[in-house]
């Protein structure tokens, strides 16, 4: 049986050109370093494209804070 999981210290997005909002979710990770070679493939495989790593910090509700640019 599998688990879904919905919550990882570790999120990369794509946003709309705007920056107001994720269009889609690229992955959720646990470790670092595999958080930022996931990031750095997005930038790869999506140049031009507003993508974001970011960190869910201690007490958030499973919903990062918004953020703009890129890491």
């Amino acid at each position: 049986m599998t688990t879904t999981r919905y919550h990882f210290t570790f999120r990369v997005d794509t946003w709309a050109p705007d920056g107001e909002s994720i269009v889609e979710h690229v992955a959720g990770v646990e470790d670092y370093e595999l958080a930022l070679a996931t990031f750095r493939a997005a930038c790869e495989r999506w140049p031009g494209t507003p993508i974001t790593l970011r960190e869910r910090r201690q007490g958030d509700r499973g919903q990062p804070a918004p953020a703009h640019g890129l890491v």
